[in-house]
């Protein structure tokens, strides 16, 4: 037991212990001036001191605002599907037919820009578009200045390059020319299907005037007729 104050016989005054004798400084000295540190560190429930990985969630969010890992697992970002090697193929065509028609466009007396991630061409001397513009490959070929096109227009032609040409290649040319004549020739429809479904990506952006009508909302036909 720790001394009270109060003075034996033979005791030092005021202390509590023999002469010559040096105070303890063990673990039966609580917060006395001589305590040392760890016996005055904080200890947990179950008796041990927490550890240097044992961080509660002061530590864990002091963490998270100094941009370091929490020790809690992270969800790892998902990565973008590997293309084909098919899909390769295709895309490398539709690269380099658009990159033979900008030769061809600048020897002519053409010019040519990127607008919004599209490559854009201007005619020059040879004229290798139809009606507003036409997408071939890579490249969109038109009359108008590239800085002047709308911003739908390079949506409709960037869902041409994206969607059709990187995803069939050279063949693609052969396909819409069948469409056309399939389905605007003889099925006497404003634009073909491939020309439709670049309208819808774009949501009008090509000027065909082909979307489809919207769909009816639930229940707004009933209130039609009962008004």
């Amino acid at each position: 037991m720790t001394a009270t104050g109060r003075t034996g016989a033979g005791s030092e005054p005021g202390t509590g212990l023999e002469p010559g004798s040096e105070p303890e400084t063990g673990s039966d000295v609580a917060g006395g001036e001589g305590a040392p540190e760890s016996s005055l560190s904080a200890v947990s429930p179950t008796g041990e001191r927490p550890g240097a990985d044992e961080a509660g969630p002061a530590t864990v969010q002091a963490a998270v605002d100094a941009g370091q890992p929490s020790g809690e697992p992270q969800p790892e970002p998902s990565a973008a599907p590997t293309p084909t090697p098919w899909q390769r193929f295709t895309a490398a065509q539709s690269r380099a037919l658009g990159a033979v028609v900008e030769r061809l466009i600048r020897v002519t007396g053409g010019s040519c820009a990127t607008v919004h991630g599209l490559r854009v061409c201007r005619e020059g001397r040879l004229r290798l578009h139809a009606k507003g513009g036409t997408q071939l490959g890579d490249t969109f070929v038109t009359a108008h200045e590239p800085e002047r096109l709308r911003r739908g227009l390079i949506a409709h032609e960037s869902y041409h390059r994206d969607a059709q040409w990187r995803r069939y290649g050279l063949v693609f040319g052969v396909m819409y020319l069948y469409a056309h004549l399939r389905d605007v020739v003889i099925g006497k429809k404003c634009c073909n299907r491939y020309e439709l479904a670049a309208e819808v990506a774009s949501n009008g952006g090509g000027g065909y005037g082909c979307l489809p009508p919207p769909e009816p909302v639930a229940g707004a036909d009933a209130d039609t007729r009962r008004r």
